[in-house]
């Protein structure tokens, strides 16, 4: 949180509503800071306007804000974002505005921030090596009708990851766009068609000196909110109430997460093993959980990633997790004996897989016991007395040195029916079913 942040800054002016920008600009603490007012003189419309404005930021700048033409700021608004953003993770969007439930809960939680997968275009601090790529993208992919910056700015992060840090309180309130006076406040602000912030830090406060940037800035509460795909040019076809689309991938407290209370599956015996794992190659499987975090998959996941960090591995303390928002309660009790059953179904090709393991250089962490490796090599030798095509034969011939050395200090090896081969390590010559 060293990092010193500096922003450039420009409002999108529609031109009947120059007085307010006048009175924008008379709070606006902008210094010696590159600032633009983007005019829509010819009409040209929304997003017309709005990419001239963000294409207008400071190449020399880390940050580049830009805000509609309505709205009500509190003083040191400059200043407090690049104070904000020495808490918001490298590649993400500040937003300065956020109507509905999320801000007033993230405030009942103590909450500096909230964090969300939407955004509102009444102010966003975006970093400036993406602002050119984001656009660009925009126009390749998003539908000529979507006029919205804030609409193309969510789809490019849904596709890069990107999240929304949203301040609370807001440090813009909105006016309204047809508006000339802030109109009454609706504690939830679900779906109010004034558009206005369930709390806004104030018009005489400070958003560097009354703001707390810090509280609750490691582990923000997170939301996640549905994209539009109607939007995009290459996913016109698909439709918001498909079971797929209602997948949620969303970082999540593993101390948020429960264990299912029947689940019937004996996991303990499997969590040393997938600790190693993970501690290996890393947490590369999501746990997959119903709307209320309770697991659908994943529980030996859970219990490896509890111990991790116990041994203080804190880097698991959070983890994606998939929401399966669309199961019903009895499709999510099924889905956990089905998820289970079927992985118990799928067998082993001997053949292929004696092949996969002696490729590896450490044949212990595969997780096969002495005893079956022998077995595997014994069920292998009988499978392939079936007849094989001459190049089979010949690709299996190849590898066959290196299977037998890495065998033979087990006392067990074998060659390709009807060949002859001469081992690397003991010289000898071997036919099929020789030991």
């Amino acid at each position: 949180m060293s990092k010193d942040f500096r922003i450039s800054g420009a409002i999108s002016l529609y031109p009947a509503r120059r007085l307010m920008v006048e009175d924008m600009l008379k709070k606006l603490d902008i210094g010696d800071r590159k600032f633009t007012i983007q005019v829509d003189t010819n009409l040209e419309g929304v997003w017309a306007n709005a990419q001239k404005a963000w294409r207008s930021y400071d190449p020399d700048a880390t940050h580049h804000l830009v805000m509609e033409d309505d709205l009500l700021l509190p003083r040191d608004l400059m200043a407090g974002i690049e104070e904000g953003l020495k808490y918001v993770p490298e590649g993400m969007v500040m937003s300065l505005f956020q109507m509905g439930g999320m801000i007033w809960t993230a405030g009942e939680l103590g909450s500096s921030w909230a964090v969300s997968t939407g955004c509102s275009a009444q102010g966003l601090v975006v970093p400036v090596d993406i602002i050119e790529d984001w656009i660009e993208w925009s126009l390749r992919n998003c539908k000529e009708h979507v006029i919205g910056a804030d609409w193309r700015l969510a789809m490019y992060a849904s596709f890069h990851g990107i999240k929304f840090w949203h301040t609370c309180p807001t440090l813009v309130e909105h006016l309204g766009a047809r508006e000339t006076m802030v109109q009454k406040r609706d504690r939830s602000g679900y779906g109010s068609s004034t558009q206005l912030s369930s709390r806004f830090l104030g018009e005489e406060k400070s958003a560097l000196h009354d703001m707390d940037y810090s509280k609750m800035a490691e582990k923000p509460p997170r939301w996640s909110s549905y994209g539009k795909s109607s939007f995009l040019k290459d996913m016109s076809k698909t439709k918001s109430s498909t079971k797929d689309a209602e997948l949620q991938l969303q970082k999540i407290q593993i101390k948020d997460l429960k264990e299912y209370a029947n689940n019937p599956r004996v996991n303990q015996p499997a969590v040393d093993s997938l600790k190693k794992s993970i501690k290996s190659y890393g947490y590369q499987q999501p746990i997959v959980v119903t709307t209320d975090n309770t697991i659908l998959a994943g529980h030996t996941r859970l219990r490896a990633l509890k111990e991790l960090v116990a041994e203080g591995h804190t880097e698991y303390e959070e983890v994606d997790v998939i929401i399966a928002g669309h199961l019903n309660t009895d499709e999510a009790n099924q889905f956990r004996i089905v998820d289970n059953k079927t992985g118990e179904i799928a067998t082993w090709n001997s053949t292929l897989l004696a092949s996969e393991i002696e490729q590896l250089k450490n044949v212990k962490d595969t997780y096969f016991s002495e005893s079956e490796l022998k077995d595997l090599a014994e069920k292998a030798k009988k499978d392939m007395k079936a007849e094989l095509s001459r190049e089979e034969i010949d690709n299996l011939q190849k590898r066959m040195s290196v299977y037998h050395d890495q065998l033979a200090t087990k006392g067990y090896s074998y060659v390709v029916k009807n060949k002859r081969h001469k081992c690397k390590s003991c010289g000898g010559e071997l036919k099929l079913g020789e030991r």
